[in-house]
């Protein structure tokens, strides 16, 4: 059974993947972003894996418990009113 199958995907999304580096940002990649959860533990990561080269896993890093998830398009909208 694979690491996958224990987890389900709470978000699916197409993205780019940033890097700041000598002052600036720097594209690092396009692919697939998911947010998954741990059926077990509860536990959330986000992996994302690069469209040119779909082994390859980009990020993989455990999201904090107390982390909201927020959409760019609420932030600009809160902002504005």
């Amino acid at each position: 059974m694979s690491a996958f199958a224990l987890q389900d995907a709470s978000l699916y999304s197409r993205a780019k993947l940033f890097r700041f580096g000598d002052g600036q940002w720097k594209e690092r990649c396009k692919g697939d972003l998911r947010l998954l959860k741990d059926k077990v533990t509860g536990r959330v990561r986000v992996v994302m894996r690069e469209d040119l080269m779909a082994a390859l896993l980009r990020a993989n890093h455990a999201v904090p418990p107390a982390a909201e998830l927020v959409s760019i398009r609420l932030m600009h909208d809160h902002q504005t009113h």
